[in-house]
């Protein structure tokens, strides 16, 4: 066995072989799941002058203070760990240390003259991260891809590997060890050859929702009723649906089925609906999504949305979370199909162009605000759940940057199980090109409650 202290490039061998130190004692104390923090004894035995061992005494008690300092003003310092390599095999697990102290303890006299024994009494986060590794990514584009992965801003299907427009990734269950969920690094480079930078992204994952077979796009084109299909090559699939309507009251302008098979992959979830509006926004208009029963009817809401005021400057937006199904969440099988209708309403009615509605899984969300103006081609945007920064690169002149800012938790990956990971992208003319392309690398680090 083989534990060490570690800050950034820096070891405090533990176990012997640092100053004056020459053996440890570590007993793992299983602190239930629940809780956050572990607090734990690594017993450290010395052997030198009082001077020397004095030195690296003050050096650990400097390094404990340090922790917990990182813990109240957000990393002055390095990040502090307790390391192990519990089998000697080079295969270090981590855990940071959030505060501790340095307890004296006597003489060994039994072992060697002159040789003390302490214990570094430290309090840890409650779990254990294994070794960085980098995981491979699948969708249209490629098969366990290490080397870059495309993703679209659309998920039509069209085009030619490695260009087809898939807006997804996806992590086999093989991929991601540990027992528990942990962060990820996401490495987003904009391929996007324009002078037109990357704004806004959105970034969700589905874990539970049958990730490998469950559809999140709905063209609007595919309506069963409602508005006609307009032509257009900048749209997803080739076309959009244009819906008119008359009045002041909230009207039914189309309805889309949601089948027995679909509800069955939902699997009682909630999703956010996104969607891109392109063209005319029209103002002071408000759109509503309803679950609604029968199909083909809307007779019945039996799950309504909010009602969301557009943003007639943006293609791109929001318009309402939903739960899927809406009801008989714990049955299976043979659910009725029914209908997610979407209402308007706008002061003497008007005209609303719909390209696509995306249900977007909640199982992770999160979206990306730059500060100002956004990614430029080939810039890198790393939102980095590990160490819990988000930076970008690739700039002239090179350097990091905190062009972004984040809404929402760092997405946590569940091990053992299939898992997709969805992305969206608006420009800072606010168009959602459907030709918009990020290049996607990941990292994690696997954990565990106890090794």
């Amino acid at each position: 066995m083989q534990m060490r202290l570690t800050r950034g490039a820096t070891n405090i061998s533990l176990s012997g072989g640092y100053g004056t130190i020459i053996a440890c004692t570590y007993l793992q104390r299983a602190a239930a799941q629940e809780n956050e923090e572990n607090t734990e004894t690594v017993e450290i035995v010395l052997e030198g002058s009082q001077a020397n061992m004095l030195a690296d005494i003050r050096l650990i008690e400097g390094w404990l203070a340090d922790a917990e300092q990182n813990q109240a003003e957000r990393l002055v310092h390095d990040r502090i760990y307790l390391e192990w390599d519990i089998n000697d095999s080079s295969t270090w697990y981590r855990t940071e240390i959030l505060r501790g102290r340095v307890e004296r303890g006597g003489i060994f006299r039994h072992l060697r003259l002159g040789a003390i024994t302490l214990g570094i009494v430290i309090t840890r986060r409650n779990f254990w991260e294994g070794p960085e590794a980098q995981i491979p990514l699948t969708n249209g584009n490629g098969t366990n891809n290490t080397s870059g992965l495309n993703v679209f801003n659309c998920n039509d299907g069209g085009g030619t590997s490695p260009n087809k427009r898939h807006n997804y990734i996806e992590i086999a269950s093989g991929s991601v060890g540990g027992t528990l969920p942990a962060p990820l690094r996401l490495e987003m480079t904009n391929n996007f050859d324009s002078p037109t930078r990357l704004d806004k992204l959105w970034i969700a994952q589905n874990i539970f929702s049958d990730p490998a077979n469950f559809d999140h796009r709905i063209e609007g084109e595919a309506a069963a009723a409602g508005g006609t299909t307009q032509s257009d090559s900048g749209s997803s699939g080739g076309n959009y649906r244009q819906f008119t309507w008359g009045g002041s009251t909230q009207t039914l302008i189309g309805r889309w089925v949601l089948s027995t098979a679909f509800l069955n992959r939902a699997r009682g979830r909630w999703f956010k609906v996104l969607a891109r509006l392109p063209f005319t926004i029209p103002t002071d208009c408000r759109l509503q999504c309803k679950i609604t029963f029968p199909t083909g009817v809307a007779l019945t809401p039996v799950a309504v949305s909010q009602e969301v005021l557009l943003n007639s400057s943006s293609e791109l937006q929001e318009i309402g979370t939903v739960q899927l199904p809406p009801w008989l969440v714990t049955a299976s099988g043979d659910l009725a199909p029914v209908d997610l209708s979407l209402y308007a309403r706008k002061p003497g009615g008007g005209t609303l162009n719909l390209d696509w509605m995306q249900l977007t899984p909640l199982d992770g969300y999160r979206q990306l605000v730059p500060r100002g103006y956004g990614a430029a081609y080939q810039v890198r945007i790393v939102d980095d759940g590990i160490e819990r920064s988000l930076w970008t690169d690739g700039w002239s002149p090179a350097g990091k940057t905190g062009h972004y800012t984040a809404i929402g938790e760092s997405l946590m990956l569940q091990p053992g199980k299939i898992q997709r990971i969805l992305f969206l992208q608006i420009g800072q003319t606010n168009f959602a090109d459907i030709n918009r392309v990020l290049n996607i690398k990941t990292y994690y680090r696997p954990r565990r409650w106890s090794l």
